[in-house]
């Protein structure tokens, strides 16, 4: 039972809230997981370097707050 991934990626496409500048994406060492939703939104491997995986974050993702960075660049 569930949504089927590829149905999921094309409903959170069509929700509105993928590549929206007006939502803020707030995670806990999220990079994990905001790799799975891209690959769920591209269909598509994704990027096999680093800069090609940030660039997909910043079309998908514009708006993101991880935690952990946060707080580890504070101590």
């Amino acid at each position: 039972m569930g949504v089927e991934a590829k149905k999921f990626g094309e409903l959170l496409m069509s929700s509105g809230v993928v590549s929206n500048e007006d939502i803020c994406w707030a995670t806990f060492h999220g990079g994990y997981d905001f790799g799975y939703l891209i690959k769920l939104l591209t269909g598509k491997n994704l990027a096999e370097t680093q800069e090609g995986f940030f660039e997909s974050m910043n079309v998908f993702f514009p708006r993101v707050y991880d935690i952990k960075h946060i707080i580890s660049s504070r101590s």
